[in-house]
């Protein structure tokens, strides 16, 4: 049985071109000012007119294949400083780092792109895809500029959401969206959605229950579960140390010593 999800919803969901027009303008229209200082990633020091810069400011639009094609600058201009000065070779692996992991989110928003309208089969699948992907970019766009894309944010609660309603039992989305409910404040709601997964989580979900302690402030919790995930499960170290959902194990010297021993 196909059944196709109303073009209203996709529409809504995923933003047009004339949508991306209205969007963001170099990364700082509408814009929300986080209240505080956002924690630094691995980012810090990156040039705010540099095209990573420019692929962030994309993504703010909604304009994955254009950021795509920015990360993809950006990688390799800073793969040439690396060639060029050995003795910010350690830098620029970071740099190098975070760009491939942005660029992989885009691919996976334009893998997605044209997909929702299809098959009742991984539509929650497909919608929980979309929102952690636009997860990280938001998350990176909030570290880079200090100030939250609505635009984004709103979007990405509208999929969570949807991914719900479709699977009311799809315990990584409603994990997804506690983790984002913390990130964003709204900490009595992430504890309700958390609250509502029926049930122990699989081994499995240590990364992701990883990222949700880490949201939560609770940051022993967070490394019991990374260490989890990163020797048992299978979960990358590059992947881990690239989100910004770790920025605040950063300071943590278990946490790093960890990513030292892991990453080559």
């Amino acid at each position: 049985m196909r059944v196709v999800l109303p073009l209203v919803l996709v529409a809504t969901l995923l933003p047009s071109a004339a949508s991306a027009e209205r969007g963001l303008a170099l990364g700082r229209a509408h814009l929300t000012t986080v209240p505080q200082a956002a924690v630094r990633g691995i980012e810090m020091g990156m040039p705010r007119n540099g095209p990573y810069g420019r692929a962030l400011a994309l993504d703010a639009m909604g304009r994955w294949q254009q950021s795509g094609l920015a990360y993809v600058e950006a990688i390799r201009k800073y793969e040439r400083i690396a060639r060029v000065y050995p003795k910010r070779r350690r830098l620029m692996r970071d740099w190098i780092i975070k760009a491939r992991y942005m660029l992989l989110q885009s691919n996976r928003l334009m893998q997605h792109r044209y997909s929702l309208a299809r098959a009742m089969g991984g539509v929650a699948a497909r919608l929980f895809d979309n929102a952690d992907a636009m997860h990280q970019k938001f998350l990176a766009i909030r570290t880079f500029w200090g100030r939250e894309p609505r635009k984004l944010r709103k979007q990405i609660l509208a999929l969570y959401r949807t991914a719900i309603q479709w699977s009311p039992g799809h315990r990584l989305a409603r994990l997804g969206r506690a983790t984002f409910l913390h990130q964003i404040g709204r900490h009595k709601a992430a504890e309700r959605d958390r609250a509502a997964i029926e049930g122990e989580l699989p081994q499995r979900f240590a990364y992701e229950q990883a990222r949700y302690y880490a949201a939560a402030n609770k940051l022993a919790a967070a490394m019991a579960s990374l260490r989890e995930a990163l020797h048992y499960h299978g979960a990358s170290a590059r992947q881990a140390y690239a989100s910004n959902d770790f920025d605040g194990l950063r300071h943590v010297l278990a946490f790093r010593r960890l990513m030292e021993r892991l990453l080559p």
